[in-house]
């Protein structure tokens, strides 16, 4: 496939360099790897001639068709068995960059085709992005990239100009990337700005049906004058319902099932619930995960609390980090994979309610005695809770659905 000459990407991604053995959680255990089939060979190879310690794929029977040859992993953390002591890939030591697997080589970067352009993302499922994606105050401008940004040549997914769901790709996205720059408005104003355009195009606009003229209008109606001004007053008239925000999150975290109970995602889990006197669910896949009524009661009380003992410029720092991390996602997770803009926002707006409850009940926050201290705490714990839920979604991809 030929690449296209123009790249444009988030301006963090010019400063983002792995940390590798410095990486507080890095990204050689808890994955399952795929390898395609030419570079299962040359690696297998590789270990019969000796030139690494062991034969570092593995083939599973029970794999989907298509990917079958697998990087080999070891021990309950599901390590790569090529990660050495020194927390170094062994497999780049001994055979270089060239060798690695397409993911390994490529990720936390995501190459894509939007028509005659190409974009570079990145996922939040790394701490580094996180941190810069989240932290750094021109992070998201969108920038011009020199494709040496990304280690080698590959578009992972292609929007089609032909279809009529993708064709007003970039006006529908532009809109919404406007909306998470309005800064004079209310993070929950700008919120309610993208449910109102996703409800009310959900009729004509999804991957089966598109009105190319009625989303136009519709899009445009709302973002202008009168309509704007009543949808921001409705939107800050309406009143939060705690109670429900609350219930969610609990039970999103109560289907966070993972198999390692160190992973960082089930250690910030359990901090916050116990920090809200409630005991994290140790639980199996399969169970009833829904909070019972008192459960949520309970957590409901004690999280209102954590949230009036917050100060103005800390709800406003929550706020930024926040938008940062909308603006990312409509950025890089194109909505076109979704059935309908409906469906990807709702799916935004849950993860937006679990980070919310997350970092709120976040126990770093109560202990910070200065402004400076609590803005640090606040944006060490958002990195926390964006990178560490953003890889157990990774590890669990049925689980949102579950929840919608």
């Amino acid at each position: 496939m030929d690449l296209p000459v123009t790249w444009y990407g988030f301006r963090y991604l010019e400063r983002f360099r792995c940390l590798a053995a410095e990486c507080p959680d890095d990204c050689c255990h808890g994955w399952d790897i795929p390898v395609d089939e030419a570079s299962a060979e040359r690696l297998r190879a590789a270990g019969r001639e000796g030139r690494l310690p062991l034969d570092p794929v593995e083939e599973r029977a029970e794999a989907p068709v298509g990917h079958r040859t697998w990087l080999r992993v070891v021990g309950e953390e599901h390590r790569c068995a090529l990660l050495g002591a020194d927390r170094l890939c062994g497999l780049q030591a001994s055979l270089g960059e060239a060798a690695l697997p397409a993911v390994c080589s490529l990720f936390p970067r995501v190459g894509g085709r939007v028509f005659e352009v190409a974009e570079l993302g990145a996922s939040l499922a790394c701490p580094e992005v996180s941190r810069h994606a989240l932290l750094t105050d021109d992070g998201s401008d969108v920038v011009e990239l020199s494709s040496a940004h990304l280690p080698r040549p590959h578009l992972g997914a292609t929007l089609d100009p032909a279809h009529p769901y993708a064709a007003s790709f970039l006006d529908v996205r532009g809109a919404l990337l406007q909306l998470c720059r309005a800064e004079p408005l209310p993070l929950a104003a700008r919120l309610a700005l993208m449910a109102r355009i996703a409800h009310d195009t959900r009729p004509f606009y999804r991957h089966d049906l598109v009105d190319g003229q009625r989303l136009d209008d519709t899009i445009a109606g709302l973002l202008q004058g009168p309509a704007l001004r009543a949808a921001v007053e409705d939107a800050l008239g309406r009143p939060q319902d705690d109670r429900f925000a609350v219930g969610v999150a609990l039970f999103t975290l109560n289907l966070a099932h993972l198999p390692d109970p160190t992973a960082a995602f089930s250690r910030l889990k359990a901090s916050v619930l116990e920090g809200l006197g409630l005991a994290p669910r140790r639980g199996q896949p399969g169970d009833d995960a829904r909070p019972a009524p008192a459960e949520v009661e309970q957590a409901t009380a004690a999280w209102r609390q954590r949230r009036a003992a917050l100060l103005p410029v800390d709800a406003a720092r929550l706020d930024r980090l926040l938008a940062r991390y909308v603006e990312h996602h409509w950025f890089v997770d194109w909505y076109t994979r979704s059935p309908s803009l409906w469906s990807h926002a709702y799916g935004l707006f849950l993860r937006v309610a679990v980070l919310r409850f997350l970092l709120v009940a976040h126990p770093a926050l109560r202990w910070a005695p200065t402004a400076e201290a609590r803005a640090a705490a606040l944006d060490a714990a958002a990195v926390e809770a964006v990178y560490s839920f953003s890889r157990m979604l990774d590890h669990a991809p049925g689980l949102l659905p579950q929840v919608l």
